[in-house]
């Protein structure tokens, strides 16, 4: 009969012990992973090597109109095109910014510099020949990459990873590669692949856990 008692007050106090403990956190599977189109734009600067009138006048020079002479370093010349519009800007007057369009690319074995040839309207009639401006290039690309909530990366020694879920007995620290970001969007160059999951709830208290 002691026996019997004594076994029955430590399954009452057992049970009082499982009463009081927390929940453990639930597991949540997160946000599928899908595609989305981020732009960002690429640059090319050159310097003006020289100015030349479109027509040649035996009076006053019409500026309105010139043809551009750009000289492209050498590790650019894949950036400048044929049909691209640059734009052309002058240091005296920083606020005119003047479309020109490339009509010819000379991009010579041996040769330094690359040449390219663009016409110009030049409202303000400031350009001189050889004077140096700026020119600026901007071509929007289209890259195909994967997102996923910003809450879902864990950045540890200048690395990014995440917690997937496979399974409730399969969840793995994976590490990726960052190519944009946002305040709520993380766009990555590889370590996951499109339809898979990723933990958002409690990943850090995982990630440490898996990480030891």
């Amino acid at each position: 009969m002691k026996n019997l008692l004594t076994a029955l007050v430590l399954l009452l106090a057992l049970f009082s012990c499982s009463q009081k403990e927390k929940p453990a956190p639930k597991l949540e599977k997160g946000f599928e992973l899908s595609n989305a189109m981020l732009k960002s734009t690429t640059f090319a600067k050159a310097a003006l090597s020289s100015i030349e009138d479109d027509y040649q006048y035996t009076g006053v020079l019409d500026k309105s109109r010139l043809h551009v002479t750009l000289r492209i370093s050498p590790n650019d010349p894949g950036k400048i095109k044929v049909g691209d519009t640059v734009q052309v800007i002058s240091p005296n007057h920083p606020q005119q910014k003047v479309n020109a369009v490339i009509e010819k690319t000379d991009a010579s074995a041996g040769r330094p510099m690359s040449l390219a040839m663009a016409r110009c309207i030049n409202p303000v009639k400031v350009s001189e020949p050889s004077e140096a401006l700026e020119v600026r290039l901007s071509r929007k690309k289209e890259t195909l990459a994967l997102a996923l909530p910003a809450k879902a990366v864990i950045k540890d020694k200048n690395r990014y990873f995440v917690v997937v879920y496979k399974s409730q007995t399969d969840i793995r620290i994976r590490e990726i590669k960052l190519l944009n970001h946002n305040l709520s969007t993380i766009y990555i160059v590889s370590g996951l692949e499109k339809g898979e999951m990723v933990i958002t709830n409690h990943q850090l208290s995982i990630y440490r856990s898996l990480a030891n």
